[in-house]
């Protein structure tokens, strides 16, 4: 019995490439732990509720956001590294059968007579017609409908009729092993093209003659023949003689919450930080995977239930379909995100870059803010040590990302354009721009070249937000001469949220645009453009 990991495209084209934004504005409304609103430092109307009122919730309490029955609706917390409930490489032993994902060794998939998870996810990559609802179909009714950008198919490695190796490091267990489906010379989604067991446990998947980009996935073969597909769209292997690195996983849907303590010398007291790990993070097979880190502010207001972003179970849907809320976008690298709890009443003072004044301080006879950079320095000086010793060799060394809202989003515009060497992808989210007489507007357009290799995000809602200054800055991007420009679709990305306000729940519905932008993985397939919601627009229009 093969179990079939399909997607229902729609009439989405899919191509392999990014999309992302254009124009417009943001500001500040968000009420602080100390009662001082962001719309009082930002001059925009608006709030909600404190940061201080969104509680942690309890470990047992997240819910992961596809099942809410059963033993899928507990995250894991810190203590616990089986709670994750769909079953693994290795368990022998299933106690979640009600969702159809069977461990290594059980010969009885159980899952390809329907769609599990309420019909999400098990839809062919490339199966554009929704009319077919078939439970058998395969991954390649409608190759015609792939667009390649020309970029990839023809680069300046491009070599006709070359060997194209992909390569996996996967730990299958004994009797089982990686095997090649796809599109591409040589291969069928229909019958498995063998892949190689290089070292430890990294297989080589070789393809030769190839000519033109081509579309496939690595699949998981049991011994006694048995499949299973991995989650998320197909990958695009390159005309290119470097091949791909892939990082596939097949049996969790779901990442996991946890929490660490760190002791900090800058603030005198310990901190805690919540993690998100992405799916495959504890699944055993892939073990030797390394990922990339997401730095994002104000962390007890993003995990968890109402009143938060709830950003596990849109991480969780992206991450393992490449969709939101069922609308296929494409697919996206894992991340581990990282999230330092705000310290209070010190919010203000710690999130805003230089001293500026607000409701109820006066910053010429008193600091009122100008703590940034003692940020930045606990997150790189203090929290990375902490995170990369407790997750040795699992995080990805270089440039970061950081995101944040209101006045986090003020700090990830200041941290990505100060500490360009440490940050490349920004996540800014309805910024307080007009902090200090609008310090860090004048910061930006006060620096031309050369440019700065950035990854940008920018959004606000249409009326509780300072669009005006969001619109000075992103026309100021955009309009630099020559190879100094911001390009829109490239490398910035902005999204205007239409009734929306300057609150935890505006931010959710916008997180996962902005978390597939930043993080969209260019060998996998995209729709483009982005089908966005309906309360949604680009800037610009």
């Amino acid at each position: 019995m093969q179990r079939t990991r399909r997607f229902e495209f729609g009439t989405f084209i899919v191509v392999l490439v990014v999309v992302c934004g254009s124009l417009v504005a943001c500001g500040g409304s968000k009420a602080s732990s100390n009662g001082t609103t962001d719309a009082a430092i930002d001059g925009s109307g608006g709030a909600d509720a404190a940061d201080a009122s969104v509680q942690s919730p309890d470990a047992d309490g997240f819910v992961g956001g596809f099942d809410v029955s059963g033993p899928d609706t507990a995250m894991e917390d810190a203590t616990s590294d089986t709670a994750t409930a769909d079953t693994m490489p290795g368990d022998l032993t299933s106690e979640d059968s009600g969702n159809g994902d069977a461990p290594l060794g059980d010969t009885s998939l159980g899952d390809s007579a329907s769609p599990d998870d309420s019909g999400v996810g098990d839809t062919n990559v490339d199966d554009l017609s929704l009319a077919d609802t078939s439970d058998d179909t395969t991954p390649s009714d409608v190759v015609a409908d792939l667009t390649i950008v020309p970029d990839l198919a023809s680069g300046p490695d491009a070599v006709a009729g070359l060997t194209v190796e992909l390569r996996v490091r996967y730990d299958v267990g004994q009797g089982n092993s990686i095997v090649l489906r796809g599109d591409g010379p040589g291969l069928s989604w229909d019958a498995d093209k063998p892949c190689v067991l290089g070292g430890g446990s990294l297989w080589v998947c070789s393809v030769g003659g190839v000519t033109q980009p081509f579309k496939f996935k690595p699949v998981f073969r049991y011994g006694n023949g048995d499949i299973v597909w991995p989650e998320g769209p197909d990958w695009i292997a390159p005309a290119d003689p470097k091949g791909l690195d892939l990082q596939p996983f097949y049996f969790n849907k779901k990442g996991t919450l946890t929490s660490i303590s760190v002791s900090s010398a800058i603030y005198g007291k310990s901190r805690t930080v919540r993690i998100y790990l992405p799916p495959s993070f504890n699944e055993p097979g892939a073990a030797a995977y390394s990922y990339p880190i997401l730095f994002m502010f104000d962390g007890q207001n993003l995990f968890g239930g109402g009143g938060t972003w709830q950003l596990e179970s849109a991480l969780d849907e992206l991450l393992t379909y490449g969709k939101h809320n069922n609308v296929l976008l494409g697919g996206v690298r894992e991340m581990v995100v990282v999230a330092p709890e705000h310290g209070g009443v010190d919010r203000i003072y710690e999130y805003t870059p230089v001293n500026g004044s607000y409701d109820g301080c006066n910053a010429s006879v008193q600091t009122c803010g100008g703590g940034g950079d003692d940020t930045l320095d606990f997150i790189l000086g203090e929290v990375l040590p902490a995170v990369q010793k407790k997750y040795a060799g699992r995080l990805l060394p270089g440039r970061f990302g950081i995101a944040g809202s209101s006045l986090g989003g003020l700090m990830s515009l200041y941290a990505c354009w100060t500490r360009t060497e440490s940050f490349e992808r920004c996540g800014i989210f309805s910024p307080s721009l007009s902090w200090s007489n609008s310090y860090i507007v004048k910061l930006v357009k006060d620096y031309v070249a050369p440019k700065k290799q950035l990854e940008i995000y920018l959004d606000a809602s249409e009326t509780q937000d300072n669009t005006t200054l969001l619109g000075s800055l992103y026309d100021d991007l955009i309009s630099r001469s020559g190879a100094n420009a911001y390009k829109v679709d490239d490398d910035l990305f902005c999204l205007i949220g239409l009734g929306q306000g300057h609150n935890e729940g505006s931010w959710a519905i916008r997180a996962p645009f902005a978390m597939h932008n930043l993080y969209r993985d260019p060998h996998r397939v995209q729709v483009v453009p982005v089908p966005l919601e309906s309360n949604l627009v680009r800037c610009g229009n």
